[in-house]
């Protein structure tokens, strides 16, 4: 539980900031000493805004695959609600769920007028209640922070025909040294197995339509069989 408070006033700090990582840049609140927040901010944010943009652009070509009018769309973690936007304005409906309050509040202020009767934003833990049905459900950089994996699936897969996620490889070398420097993991991220997550889709009925390499881990796309 240590860790997921971290994680959640982490997030209500930062959701507006970590925003600037699709535009001009970011302005995250790390901890750490000085040093380390002034070589942080040099060194790697710039890495991550690089792997921002194409997870980005992964995200956005897969919902204009699959968002139209009439869709039901499950946002699970929104964030920014950055792609929330995207699904409405291809005409989809979203119900968007966050645990962070300031993710609520500046989401639901951005979107225009004319899309706001397109969307519900909630304010909420997936790890404690399912998601409506949806006819699509995207979670991403969701379970870079869950360490039940299982429970979050439970919650998501029985209620949805297709899913889009990414999640952070525990076996990649440099997540390897992040866990053995806690001053390196500075968002308290959650670590996954590639061939676990992959069969708990299988358990749950879901094939893999790909998995491609994203930063340190995976993006994933799965599809109800039955």
């Amino acid at each position: 539980m240590e860790k997921d408070s971290q994680r959640q006033i982490y997030w209500e700090k930062n959701i507006v900031p970590f925003s600037g990582f699709y535009h001009a840049g970011s302005e995250e609140a790390i901890d750490g000493p000085a040093w380390f927040r002034w070589l942080y901010s040099r060194l790697i944010f710039p890495i991550e805004k690089r792997y921002m943009r194409e997870r980005h652009d992964m995200v956005k070509e897969y919902l204009s695959c699959h968002c139209r009018e009439q869709v039901r769309l499950a946002d699970i973690g929104f964030g920014s609600g950055i792609f929330t936007r995207v699904a409405i304005e291809a005409g989809a409906r979203v119900w968007a769920v966050d645990f962070s309050k300031s993710a609520v509040e500046a989401a639901s202020a951005a979107i225009p007028e004319q899309f706001r009767a397109q969307v519900e934003f909630v304010h909420g833990d997936i790890r404690q209640h399912p998601i409506p049905f949806s006819d699509v459900a995207i979670a991403i950089g969701l379970l870079t922070y869950i360490d039940d994996a299982d429970t979050f699936f439970d919650h998501v897969l029985p209620h949805t025909k297709r899913i889009l996620f990414n999640f952070i490889n525990r076996d990649n070398l440099l997540n390897r040294l992040r866990r053995l420097i806690p001053m390196l993991d500075v968002r308290s991220l959650a670590y996954h197995k590639l061939d676990e997550i992959e069969g708990m889709l299988h358990e749950r009925g879901f094939i893999i339509e790909y998995v491609k390499p994203l930063a340190t881990g995976f993006m994933v796309s799965g599809m109800k069989t039955v």
